[in-house]
């Protein structure tokens, strides 16, 4: 998809990163791994989990973790042992109960549509304008499954007023 209305909606994106990141700033920070996926993870003989790779750990929102879970597992996989709609739930559940933060439907939808927007910016983009064409292409179809239709959709649910596009002309 390489459409002059998704190379503008992803330059106004780029432009826009203080909104995009906005929503995730009143979320509790925890540490992220931040690159938290299940290449990344093992059981030990005494089967406790052992996380590894720890190089981009930082302080922010879980949600990024959870977003770098799906879209990395998907990426690698294109199926993920649980859907991402069960991960979040588990995670909302955890912090009710350990921190007493309760999220509606509609924050954690907003919350996760400007994670997924954040962690685009941060780390996949930059990625796609690098990468040959010789490697990209193969995963070209992938890309836009699991990256381009879901961001492009997020910007459109949560940008709106930044962009004046079409999502059909996006075939969203």
């Amino acid at each position: 998809m390489q459409s002059p209305e998704a190379l503008t909606v992803l330059g106004q994106m780029v432009a826009q990163a203080d909104r995009v990141l906005q929503p995730l700033l009143d979320m509790p920070l925890t540490l992220l791994h931040g690159d938290y996926w299940e290449g990344n993870l093992l059981r030990d003989e005494d089967g406790d989990l052992v996380v590894f790779d720890w190089q981009s750990a930082a302080i922010g929102p879980g949600v990024l973790d959870l977003v770098v879970m799906a879209t990395t597992g998907a990426w690698e996989r294109a199926t993920l042992p649980l859907p991402p709609e069960a991960m979040a739930e588990r995670y909302r559940a955890e912090v009710a109960a350990r921190l007493g933060v309760h999220w509606s439907d509609t924050a954690w939808s907003t919350f996760w549509d400007h994670a997924l927007l954040w962690r685009f910016l941060q780390e996949t983009l930059s990625w796609v304008a690098g990468a040959p064409r010789r490697a990209f292409a193969p995963r070209a179809a992938e890309f836009e499954r699991v990256w381009l239709k879901p961001v492009l959709a997020a910007a459109g649910r949560r940008l709106a007023p930044l962009y004046a596009f079409d999502q059909t002309l996006l075939g969203l």
